[in-house]
C-alpha cells in the first residue's frame, strides 16, 4: 500500500468576490495564501511520492451570500429573494460566480488534482451554508472549473454528513450543535415540503433576510459563533443592537421557538419581545438594564428562554444555573457550550471504537485534545476572522466595533494534517498557514466549563 497523508480543513467561506464593493459580502481574503498550501502539498507529495488527499469539511462555498443570478454585480443590493432559491439551477450560477471572482483558487485546485501515482485528489464534505453541493449540477459545475473530469474524475469526491475510514471520522458539526443550523436529513438535505430545494435552516434564513444587509456596517458580525452569543456580546455595549438581533432571529425562526413561550404561567417573557419592538419602552428598558443588575438578571432569564430552543442542547437542569447579571459571561458560556457539546461527540466517537481521529469544524474555533492513551479531537476552526473574544471586556467590544481594523486584520489559518505510523494509525497535527501560530491554551478549566462537564456526568451524557 503506498504511503499517504491528509490535509483537512473548514469553513472558508468562499463567496463573490470585491471585498471593497458597497455592499462587501466576502469574508475570505487569503487566496493566495490557500493556493500556495496546495502547492507545498504537491510538491511534498511529488518530492516523497506518498499520495495526498485534501479534505474540505463543511463551509467551503458561502452561497448564503451569493445572489442567483446571470449578472453579478458586486455594486449592487440583492433581494432576499435572489438569495434563498436553492434549486439546483440557481446554485449553478452561485457558484459560477464564486469561481469567477476567486480564479486563483480554481486553477490552484487544479493544478492539485493527480490521477497518477503518488494519487492526489480533493473530497469537500457539505456544510450549512454550502448543502447546495448536494446538487448533481453543481458538483459537475465545480468539476467544469476545475477540469475533475475523464481520467481526473475520482481525483474530486463529494460526500454529505461524514467520512469514517483510515481511522479518521470527518464531520462538520452543524448537525450536533445549536438547533437553528440543523437539517432535518443532512444526508438528503432538500426542503421536506419542496425537494427541488434545498433546505434553510432558521439559521440559513437569518444570514439571508438579517445578515446580508447589516454587513454593510459591521461584515464581521456574522463571524462571531454561535449567532446566539452575539446577541449576549451585543448586550453589553450596543443594547439597541442586541434587540434588533433578537427580534430580527424570532421573527425568521417562528416554527422553530414557537415552544420557547409554553412557560411557566406568569412567565414574562412575550412581554419582552412588547417592550423592545416599542421604541419608548425600549429606551426606558435600556435605562433600566444599565442600571440595575435585578433588571439585567431578568432580561437575560427572559433571553434564554427565547434563545434555549435554537441553542446546543443542553441539561434542562443546567439551564437556571447559567442566567446572571453580566451578558459577557452569558456570552461565554454559550460558545463553551458549542464547543463542549463538540468535544463530547468526539470523545463518544473515539471511545465507542468508531475512529481514532475525530475532526469537526463548524465553529470558527480551533481546538486540539490527546483523548486516552491514542485518541484526538481536533477543530480546524476557520480561515476568517475569528479572534476569540470571549474573554474581552465592554471596551473592547466597542473598540471593535468601532475600529474593526484593529482585530480583523490578523487571521490564523488552520489547518489539519494526518500522517500515519507503521501500524497504520492516524497521527494527526494542527498547523498554522499564517505561521502565527496557535496561543497556548489555558490551564485551567473555568466555572463553566466545570458546570457543563458535572452535568454531562451527573445525567449521564458524558
Amino acid at each position: 500500500m503506498a504511503e499517504k497523508f491528509k490535509v483537512i480543513i473548514s469553513d472558508l467561506h468562499i463567496g463573490p468576490g470585491d471585498t471593497s464593493a458597497a455592499n462587501p459580502l466576502e469574508d475570505f481574503t487569503a487566496d493566495d495564501d490557500f493556493s500556495r498550501l496546495l502547492a507545498d502539498i504537491a510538491a511534498e507529495s511529488e518530492q516523497t511520492g506518498k499520495d495526498a488527499e485534501l479534505i474540505i469539511n463543511g463551509d467551503f462555498l458561502e452561497f448564503l451570500q451569493v445572489p442567483a443570478v446571470d449578472d453579478f454585480d458586486p455594486n449592487a443590493t440583492y433581494s432576499p429573494a435572489a438569495y434563498r432559491d436553492t434549486t439546483a439551477a440557481a446554485s449553478v450560477k452561485q457558484l459560477k460566480i464564486i469561481t469567477a471572482n476567486h480564479p486563483k483558487i480554481f486553477a490552484a485546485l487544479a493544478d492539485f488534482l493527480h490521477p497518477d501515482p503518488p494519487v492526489r485528489r480533493v473530497t469537500i464534505l457539505n456544510g450549512n451554508h454550502d448543502a447546495n453541493l448536494y446538487w448533481a449540477d453543481a458538483q459537475n459545475a465545480l468539476r467544469e472549473a476545475i477540469g475533475a473530469k475523464g481520467h481526473r474524475r475520482e481525483c474530486l469526491q463529494f460526500a454529505t454528513t461524514v467520512i469514517n475510514r483510515d481511522g479518521i471520522w470527518v464531520e462538520h458539526g452543524n448537525q450536533r450543535t445549536e438547533k437553528v443550523n440543523r437539517f432535518p436529513d443532512f444526508d438528503h438535505p432538500t426542503d421536506p415540503a419542496d425537494p427541488n430545494r434545498i433546505y434553510l435552516p432558521p439559521g440559513s434564513e437569518f444570514v439571508i433576510s438579517y445578515f446580508n444587509y447589516a454587513e454593510k456596517e459591521a461584515w464581521w458580525l456574522d463571524n462571531v459563533k454561535p449567532f446566539t452569543s452575539l446577541i449576549w456580546f451585543a448586550l453589553q455595549w450596543n443594547f439597541d443592537l442586541a434587540a434588533d438581533l433578537l427580534l430580527g432571529f424570532l421573527v425568521h425562526s417562528p416554527g422553530l421557538l414557537v415552544g420557547s413561550f409554553a412557560v411557566e404561567d406568569g412567565d414574562s417573557t412575550p412581554n419582552l419581545v412588547t417592550q423592545l419592538e416599542d421604541d419608548a419602552q425600549r429606551a426606558e428598558l435600556a435605562a433600566r438594564y444599565a442600571a440595575d443588575p435585578a433588571v439585567r438578571r431578568d432580561v437575560h432569564r427572559q433571553i434564554a428562554v427565547l434563545l434555549r430552543a435554537a441553542g446546543a442542547p443542553q441539561p434542562p437542569q443546567a439551564f437556571g444555573a447559567l442566567i446572571g447579571d453580566d451578558p459577557l459571561v452569558m456570552a461565554q458560556a454559550e460558545q463553551e457550550e458549542m464547543r463542549s457539546v463538540l468535544a463530547v461527540a468526539a470523545r463518544q466517537i473515539i471511545e465507542q471504537g468508531k475512529a481514532k481521529a475525530v475532526f469537526f469544524g463548524h465553529t470558527h474555533q480551533h481546538a486540539f485534545e490527546k483523548i486516552g492513551d491514542d485518541g484526538y479531537y481536533i477543530n480546524t476552526g476557520a480561515w476568517l476572522w475569528n479572534e476569540d473574544m470571549s474573554a474581552a471586556t465592554r471596551d473592547t467590544w466597542f473598540d471593535l466595533f468601532n475600529h474593526p481594523e484593529k482585530f480583523t486584520d490578523s487571521r490564523r489559518l488552520p489547518y489539519a494534517r494526518v500522517d500515519y505510523d507503521a501500524a497504520g494509525n492516524p497521527v494527526p497535527q494542527l498547523l498554522d498557514y499564517s505561521g502565527q501560530g496557535f496561543p497556548p491554551p489555558p490551564n485551567h478549566r473555568s466555572f463553566w466549563q466545570r458546570l457543563y462537564d458535572w452535568f454531562l456526568r451527573l445525567f449521564g451524557a458524558g
